[in-house]
């Protein structure tokens, strides 16, 4: 019988503060390289709310964090890697995965599943979208072997 070991839920918690930490990364390179408004209907209209600034930030911080927690729930089960390893090809997987699976994916069938006026168009998020997740994910994992070597 095969053994697996639970997560560190500690590691879990750390996970949700490079969350936090990547989405300021990705809400900063939004307002860099994007040419997209600050308050998204896109985004606000999953939870019934008006398209403001705020809720469109909380709303990111709120799926950030969530998602850091759950990048450290997975490297619970990988191999360990080394630094360089973990912050570049998990960053860049990780940021790539959220954008397929969450902008690409779930965000079309949901906009659908509230009567969001946009029409459902699956797999097909920008590419300045994949580029600011991978920003994301590249600033989340930094934040997380840090926040995991000194805490």
């Amino acid at each position: 019988m095969v053994s697996i070991e639970k997560p560190d839920f500690r590691n879990i918690g750390l996970g949700l503060a490079a969350g936090f930490i990547g989405t300021i990364g990705f809400v900063a390179s939004n307002a860099v390289l994007r040419d997209v408004e600050a308050a998204s209907p896109g985004i606000t209209a999953l939870y019934g709310l008006p398209a403001t600034v705020a809720f469109t930030l909380l709303i990111h911080f709120f799926h950030g964090s969530i998602l850091g927690g759950l990048y450290a729930a997975i490297l619970e089960y990988l191999p360990e890697m080394d630094r360089i390893q973990e912050i570049v090809i998990g960053g860049v997987a990780y940021g790539i995965l959220t954008t397929v699976v969450f902008a690409a994916i779930v965000m079309p069938l949901w906009h659908n599943a509230v009567g969001f006026a946009d029409e459902v168009n699956l797999l097909a998020a920008p590419f300045m979208s994949y580029v600011t997740h991978v920003i994301y994910g590249l600033v989340l994992a930094t934040a997380y072997r840090l926040l995991r070597e000194n805490y």
